[in-house]
């Protein structure tokens, strides 16, 4: 049986799973993220201008640490072994990154171009 833990923002009763940092914060994820999507839309204008004043004091580090990712991540693609976000997204689906089917029919969700007749 899963432990379970008290959200000091909803008051409910929830597995510790359901937390974040393997169950040591205080608010439930779901409580966490309503809270960040608020702040967020109150507070868009302060958060763009600390991130771009971040940005132009490390411009140089963050440039040299983008070019070095790219030529790592080009060089794994090269080689076939590059896992990215839609490999595992696929993966975890069971889509295995085909777009079309055995069958040949189109895969769901996709929409078919339309003739211009």
């Amino acid at each position: 049986m899963p432990r379970m833990k008290r959200c000091s923002s909803c008051n409910s009763t929830k597995p510790t799973s359901a937390f974040g940092r393997q169950g040591l914060d205080s608010w439930c994820r779901t409580c966490r993220r309503d809270y960040q999507r608020r702040w967020m839309a109150l507070h868009r204008d302060e958060y763009n201008a600390k991130h771009r004043a971040y940005y132009q004091q490390h411009r140089d580090e963050l440039r040299e640490y983008n070019r070095a990712y790219q030529r790592r991540r080009r060089a794994l693609m090269q080689a076939g072994k590059w896992k990215g976000r839609r490999a595992a997204s696929m993966r975890i689906s069971g889509r295995r990154g085909r777009s079309v089917s055995r069958r040949g029919e189109r895969p769901p969700g996709r929409l078919r171009a339309r003739s211009s007749s």
